[in-house]
């Protein structure tokens, strides 16, 4: 289940984002596998001996340790922000990831930032203000300066 079933998502879910209906579509073709080992058409909800979301916890928890699609596809995106973050000189790093507001909004309030010497840490984008961005405590003034300069700051935010 977790090694055949699971491995082409995988490798797409790492470039693409996924969309709801795919997730969906994914899960009832896990669910029919994995409860009558048949084809979707012939399985329906009365056949699973636990949800799906009980399924989907890990085994300490009660679950069969099988992934969350749509949690384990958030983590790969937010590993494409912490490589952005981490290794900046590598090729892949000008191309846009596949990570919405919602990514960078999570990636910014779990991630630590220490200022140092500077060069890594973007003073308007980067949550160094105990998990906060200037950028989102002082709009007005973020705004202000990005007209003056006639730029947008860039960074992780």
């Amino acid at each position: 289940m977790k090694t055949v079933l699971f491995a082409v998502p995988i490798y797409h879910f790492t470039v693409f984002h996924a969309q709801k209906w795919l997730i969906k579509s994914i899960d009832k073709l896990r669910r029919s596998f994995l409860w009558r080992g048949e084809t979707p058409e012939n399985v329906s909800g009365g056949h699973s001996l636990i949800n799906w979301p009980t399924t989907c916890r890990p085994k300490e928890k009660g679950g069969l340790g099988i992934l969350d699609l749509e949690r384990f596809t958030r983590a790969l995106r937010l590993t494409w922000l912490r490589f952005k973050w981490k290794q900046k000189q590598r090729a892949w790093n000008s191309l846009e990831i596949p990570c919405d507001k919602y990514d960078h909004d999570l990636f910014n309030a779990s991630t630590v930032v220490n200022i140092g010497d500077g060069r890594t840490v973007a003073f308007w984008t980067s949550p160094w203000i105990e998990g906060n961005t200037v950028k989102h405590i002082a709009p007005s003034l973020y705004q202000k300066t990005c007209r003056k300069k006639n730029h947008s700051p860039k960074g992780i935010g």
